[in-house]
């Protein structure tokens, strides 16, 4: 799986939760929702595998193995000759008292500190973040202290920077680059959202800025 067919996977999953606006909508509000993106991610590979260069084989047993949570990896592709493999980790991230915490997450996700399958082969590691910014109504808006200063406009310049942070508290992680950051839908409308906010949520794909094998 080059990076070529990871862009391809990642603009195919950008429009099928496009496609699916209302329950993304309905779901923003609700739950730290990447396990739906984890599954649903999962099953558009099984589904495209030729497109996503993890084609081959029969169709009972494929030349690569797909799993969701093997050995804590989110979403594990390998070829089976242990010649490759591609670890794919997500991570919802709010305008909340947790963005930093979930950041350090993201990239403790794409060190070497996170165990990955032995194979023989070289192994890809990508981060795929749910972005979430929600500003909720007066009496709905004490679950999670959110971050006042930070405004929508602001959420992908704040991560960005903030995956390449250097600061000691992120204790040596490697710096993330993040290579593409899509709207999926706004919030504007959504059930407990105050309106003029820029509320939305974004899908994000990130990796290490050096190599992690």
């Amino acid at each position: 799986m080059t990076p070529e067919h990871m862009n391809a996977f990642f603009d195919d999953l950008v429009s099928h939760f496009r496609s699916r606006a209302e329950q993304v909508r309905s779901l923003a509000v609700m739950v730290a929702n990447e396990h739906w993106f984890q599954m649903e991610s999962a099953a558009l590979l099984d589904q495209k595998r030729e497109k996503y260069g993890i084609g081959g084989g029969p169709a009972r047993t494929p030349d690569w193995w797909i799993a969701c949570e093997y050995k804590s990896v989110d979403l594990w592709i390998q070829k089976q000759d242990d010649s490759r493999g591609v670890a794919i980790e997500f991570k919802a991230v709010h305008n909340n008292k947790n963005f930093w915490d979930k950041i350090k997450g993201i990239r403790k996700d794409l060190s070497k500190e996170k165990k990955i399958p032995p194979i023989k082969g070289a192994v890809s590691r990508y981060e795929i973040i749910v972005g979430t910014f929600a500003w909720y109504v007066p009496g709905h808006d004490d679950r999670y202290p959110l971050l006042t200063a930070l405004k929508a406009q602001d959420f992908k310049k704040e991560m960005a920077k903030t995956l390449k942070d250097p600061d000691e508290w992120y204790d040596g992680l490697p710096l993330v680059k993040l290579m593409r950051w899509e709207s999926i839908c706004d919030l504007e409308d959504a059930r407990y959202i105050d309106k003029g906010h820029g509320c939305g949520v974004w899908l994000g794909l990130a990796e290490a800025a050096t190599d992690q094998r």
